[in-house]
């Protein structure tokens, strides 16, 4: 089999079984993922995220050349590392919390029209 029969061989496969509900659950994901990027951006958050990515980066680094005590600390620092990220991330949970809690769709995703002030 070339390499050009393989290629065409998985897209085919892809395609047959590529449903709607696929395409109405990647259009879900993109918009929670955008959602969550535009609510970042208006808050102090971002340089938050920028370190998380670092040390997300460096626990990869760890895994790939096997750096036993760098694992050692990300599996110790990991398991509070939900509760340090409540803390951290408190005011703005709450503000999204709040946000939803007023009952209107149309405020949790307020984002979406940038003529729309933004409480």
């Amino acid at each position: 089999m070339s390499f050009f029969e393989a290629i065409t061989s998985v897209f085919y496969t892809l395609v047959n079984t590529f449903r709607v509900g696929d395409i109405l659950d990647i259009a879900f994901m993109a918009l929670i993922i955008y959602a969550l990027i535009q609510i970042l951006r208006q808050t102090r958050a971002v340089s938050l995220i920028k370190g998380i990515l670092f040390l997300g980066a460096a626990y990869i680094f760890a895994q790939i050349f096997d750096l036993r005590t760098i694992k050692f600390l990300f599996a110790h620092v990991l398991q509070v590392g939900l509760i340090a990220f409540v803390i951290l991330f408190q005011p703005e949970l709450r503000r999204v919390l709040e946000r939803i809690g007023r009952g209107r769709v149309q405020n949790v995703f307020s984002f979406l029209n940038p003529r729309q002030s933004v409480e």
